[in-house]
C-alpha cells in the first residue's frame, strides 16, 4: 500500500517505501533498528487528521495554520524520522490505552513556548512545525515563512528553502546523513 502523503513530502515517502511497514492503531512505524533498541523504529508516521479537527484544534489553540502546513496535517498528523519531528495534534489521552501512548510533538506547544527560543532570529507570524537534530547536541527549528521555510538554531539562520518540498528533501538527506554518523560512532 502507498503511503498518502502531500507531494511536499515524496523525500519521506520514498524514504518509507524502502523500510518495512509495521502498522499500528495510532501510528505507521518504518524500519525497525533493535540494534539502537528493541523497539526503534527509524520513521513513524502518525495518522492524518480531518478537516473539522484541524479547524478545531487551531481555533482552540488560536493557532492560525499556513495552508502548506494543513495540507501535512490532512495527509498525517506528525512524524518522527530519526532525530526530525514534523509536529502535529496531540492524540487525546483520554481515549488512549496505557500500551498506546505515542503521540506528535506538540505544534500549539512549540508555536507558544519553544520558538522563544528563536526570537531573535524569526519574524511575528513565522510558524514553528519541525525540528531537527543536527548534530550529536545541536537542534534545528523550521518555520514557516510566507512560502518559503527557514531552519534557525539558537544562533544563527541555517538555511532559507523556497518552499515545504526543498525543506524536507534537504531535513530528510540531513536526518539520514546525521543518525548513519551516530550510529557508526556508536558502534565503533
Amino acid at each position: 500500500m502507498e503511503l498518502d502523503l502531500p507531494d511536499c513530502m515524496s523525500a519521506v515517502r520514498d524514504f518509507a517505501a524502502s523500510r518495512a511497514c509495521t502498522p499500528r492503531a495510532r501510528a505507521r512505524l518504518y524500519g525497525p533498528d533493535p540494534t539502537i533498541a528493541p523497539n526503534y523504529f527509524e520513521l513513524v508516521i502518525f495518522p492524518k487528521l480531518s478537516p473539522e479537527r484541524i479547524h478545531q484544534y487551531s481555533k482552540e489553540n488560536r493557532l492560525v495554520f499556513p495552508s502548506s502546513y494543513s495540507g501535512i496535517l490532512e495527509k498525517t498528523n506528525g512524524l518522527r524520522l530519526f532525530g526530525l519531528d514534523v509536529f502535529g495534534v496531540p492524540a487525546d489521552e483520554s481515549r488512549l490505552g496505557s500500551s498506546d501512548v505515542v503521540s506528535c510533538v506538540d505544534v500549539s506547544f512549540a508555536n507558544r513556548f519553544w520558538s522563544k527560543t528563536f526570537a531573535g532570529l524569526i519574524e511575528p507570524g513565522d510558524f514553528y512545525f519541525a525540528s531537527s537534530d543536527i548534530s550529536g547536541s545541536e537542534k534545528a527549528a523550521f518555520f514557516v515563512r510566507g512560502s518559503k521555510v527557514i531552519g534557525v538554531t539558537e544562533t544563527c539562520v541555517l538555511e532559507s528553502y523556497e518552499d515545504m518540498k526543498d525543506s524536507f528533501t534537504a531535513e530528510v538527506e540531513r536526518a539520514v546523513r546525521v543518525y548513519r554518523n551516530l550510529r557508526e560512532r556508536s558502534l565503533d
